[in-house]
């Protein structure tokens, strides 16, 4: 590798940085995002912790957002660098070594412009994505052979290469199926992005050095033009996987990454092909190929939402704020990751209590102490420990017929009929329901 090659991969991270730092999420992403950053800056005790290294990154960074842009960037660097390296070594062939220089940068380039503003890929690097931190160690795991090779090629150290290698092809299948896609053998999106991005991706590898070692034929000319198809299908279409597992609610890092060095292959390839004097293929095939990837590439720079799944906090803090002066707060679970976030960022001091874990022991233990603490029901406490001890439902339905006013300390989200439990009405206060008249607000647009 070359120095020229470091700094444009370093200034492309630049870039990409900044990128993702000016449209970072200020708010907790809902689902698994929003549960990470509750845990991370200790609002869950109870919950455990699925992501340990990630974890004690993001606690470093303050347990929000902060990470995701660093990792996003580290990447974008890491993959202009392989994509530079691995199509440099393509390019050793006869009709493709005069050009690897210029050829393996213009990759680079490609890649790593394509897969920052790939929707699945910026939206994963602004906010605390687990998927994004699969990719990271996806693409080490690819980058250590290469470095070897690139150290020692001697005879010794190829078994090693191997064995490495291996080990991050093992690990990309795994993230793929495993841990990035949930069943995908029984859904058709997934079998179009097999199909469409991982399959083009193994062979553009594969296959790419055969590529530059002779003249083309009418079967490279097939080939390449089968590749490029590929590229726009899963860069600019609804084929792509970042428009394919929206609705799913999947983040498809790894697979971004696999086309966007497919679309950066095909266009060095193009690009040799231009300067080897076979410009009506050359410009025809690569020219579309590149306007295409232009417009993706700007449609995607100035269409990106960078409020996408704001609605939660914002509903969230709409909450924190009619429940004034009450400290407790009954919910079934759906929001109570960005309440405490809210409530804690606000200052507010917030019990949630949460329907949806009724049956969890460690939970109700959790319960049991904050209501010994809080000397719920003054002389009734024990007993209402005793009944959080045997779920959600018994104590709630036991302390709000203890309390004298227990419409003054509660509000229920989710679940109104608890108050019909204890002979009082359900007040509808926009979002949730208390049992004071005084207090009606109706719906949220009152």
């Amino acid at each position: 590798m070359r120095l020229r090659d470091y700094l444009i991969s370093a200034g492309l991270a630049l870039v990409a940085l900044v990128l993702f730092f000016v449209g970072m999420a200020d708010f907790a992403y809902p689902g698994e995002s929003a549960a990470l950053i509750t845990l991370y800056r200790g609002l869950d005790p109870i919950a455990e912790n699925p992501y340990p290294i990630m974890g004690f990154f993001a606690k470093l960074l303050g347990g929000g957002n902060l990470l995701a842009p660093i990792v996003g960037a580290i990447i974008i660097y890491l993959v202009s660098m392989l994509t530079i390296n691995v199509v440099r070594r393509q390019m050793m062939g006869e009709f493709g070594k005069y050009y690897s220089s210029f050829g393996s940068r213009l990759a680079g380039i490609v890649a790593a412009v394509v897969l920052m503003l790939t929707p699945a890929f910026r939206s994963a690097a602004t906010h605390l994505e687990p998927r994004l931190f699969d990719a990271l160690v996806v693409v080490i795991i690819f980058a250590i052979p290469i470095r070897f090779f690139q150290i020692d090629p001697a005879k010794k150290w190829r078994s090693l290469i191997k064995l490495v290698s291996y080990l991050g092809i093992a690990l990309s299948l795994y993230f793929f199926f495993g841990t990035t896609f949930q069943s995908p053998l029984k859904n058709l999106r997934w079998m179009f992005v097999l199909f469409f991005t991982v399959i083009p991706f193994v062979v553009a590898v594969a296959a790419g050095k055969l590529a530059f070692e002779r003249k083309p034929n009418l079967i490279m000319y097939i080939f390449h033009a089968g590749l490029a198809v590929t590229a726009i299908l899963s860069v600019a279409t609804p084929f792509s996987p970042s428009t394919l597992l929206e609705p799913l609610g999947v983040l498809p890092v790894i697979p971004s990454i696999f086309a966007a060095y497919i679309a950066a292959y095909v266009i060095t390839y193009y690009y040799v092909l231009v300067r080897q004097q076979y410009l009506v293929i050359g410009y025809t095939c690569g020219g579309t190929l590149l306007a295409v990837l232009l417009f993706a590439v700007f449609f995607n720079f100035f269409m990106f939402d960078t409020c996408r799944g704001k609605f939660a906090d914002d509903i969230a803090r709409e909450i924190i704020h009619d429940l004034g002066d009450r400290e407790w707060f009954v919910s079934d679970g759906s929001l109570d990751n960005h309440i405490k976030l809210i409530a804690a960022a606000e200052g507010k001091k917030l019990n949630v209590i949460s329907l949806k874990d009724d049956l969890n022991s460690n939970y109700l233990k959790e319960l049991a102490k904050v209501i010994s603490e809080a000397n719920l029901g003054g002389e009734r406490n024990s007993d209402l420990v005793l009944s959080a001890n045997l779920g959600v439902l018994p104590f709630l339905q036991d302390w709000l017929a203890i309390e004298k006013n227990p419409e003054a300390l509660v509000a229920i989200f989710g679940a109104p009929d608890l108050w019909y439990s204890v002979g009082k009405t359900p007040i509808p206060e926009r979002l949730f329901f208390g049992a004071d008249k005084n207090r009606e607000v109706g719906s949220i647009d009152s």
